[in-house]
């Protein structure tokens, strides 16, 4: 499929940032007519890098593929960009993306494309096609009445997982001097991530009038989860799998997930409304970005009524 121009948001602080110098000179290679725009992520969180784009607001568009060589939490900030941000134009919004597995889990660079070691970039934008996928939407509404909205392409989770990620960007991520070797890197974090969910509290929700204490609770939009287990669920489908774990359960979060997928009590296959109050302080997370929960807070998770688009050789609308 052929673009009318390239941009290369780069995120240089994710896990495999050293390959991103590869995949732009890739993208050059297959496309040397083309227009190719580099931009840096920068620090301060949504708002700075919004204005990164918003810098190239006019030649976003169906013709512009936006290609994230960053991680899952790469991606989610430029989906919630596209989608939640009032300046960019409808057209705009329509801005094909495509994530360059360029992170740790690659959650939905994966579900697009397959893995990066069995496709190559050439069989991506020389064979992928554009499909529309509606993304998680969770509306959090504040003891205070303050409210805020986060998006997720791949996975929202409350409890556990969002406790242990907010612990390890803290710790591992940025001090290690092992991290860019990958073994290194995985055999590390297996270890903190282990220390950090054997730490991580169980939390209490009101649910439908009723009082439930929980250790794990799971939106997975999509067949993929952290790359250890799956779902009869595709991207594009508009519908998505909860589960929950209601006891602590190191191993249930470490290993395929089993229990996540058989669970009888929380289960929910092709699901489309939630919704639940936070009645300790929790963590969650979306595409691996970590949110803290304050007590009070009701949660309610849908599926976006406004689609992003993305390039995929492994899906059809």
């Amino acid at each position: 499929m052929s673009f009318e121009r390239y941009i290369v948001l780069c995120n240089p602080v994710s896990t495999d940032a050293h390959k991103t110098a590869q995949r732009i000179r890739e993208i050059r290679q297959l496309a040397p007519q083309q227009e190719i725009i580099i931009i840096n992520t920068v620090p301060g969180g949504l708002e700075a890098n919004a204005a990164l784009l918003q810098a190239y607001g006019d030649r976003l568009g169906e013709q512009t593929l936006l290609c994230i060589a960053g991680g899952d939490g790469t991606v989610n900030m430029a989906l919630n960009i596209l989608l939640g941000d009032p300046s960019f134009s409808s057209e705009a919004r329509r801005t094909p993306i495509l994530p360059l597995w360029a992170g740790n889990a690659n959650d939905l660079a994966c579900m697009l494309n397959g893995s990066p070691l069995r496709t190559s970039l050439k069989a991506v934008l020389t064979k992928g096609r554009v499909v529309a996928i509606h993304p998680l939407v969770c509306k959090l509404e504040h003891a205070d009445g303050t409210e805020e909205t986060h998006r997720a392409a791949s996975y929202a989770s409350f409890g556990a997982s969002g406790f242990a990620m907010q612990k390890l960007e803290r710790s591992i991520r940025t001090r290690s001097p092992m991290r860019q070797p990958a073994v290194s890197r995985f055999g590390l974090e297996f270890v903190e991530v282990s220390r950090l969910l054997l730490r991580a509290p169980r939390f209490a929700i009101n649910e439908a009038g009723k009082r439930k204490v929980i250790f794990e609770r799971v939106f997975l939009n999509g067949s993929r989860f952290a790359k250890i287990a799956a779902v009869p669920l595709s991207l594009t489908e508009r519908r998505y799998h909860r589960a929950t774990v209601g006891h602590k359960s190191l191993w249930t979060l470490l290993f395929h997930l089993a229990e996540l997928v058989r669970d009888r009590a929380g289960r929910r296959v092709g699901a489309t409304h939630d919704e639940f109050t936070v009645l300790d302080t929790a963590w969650a997370q979306f595409d691996g970005e970590p949110v803290r929960i304050p007590a009070g807070t009701h949660v309610d998770i849908t599926l976006s009524d406004r689609p992003f688009y993305a390039l995929s050789t492994k899906l059809k609308n």
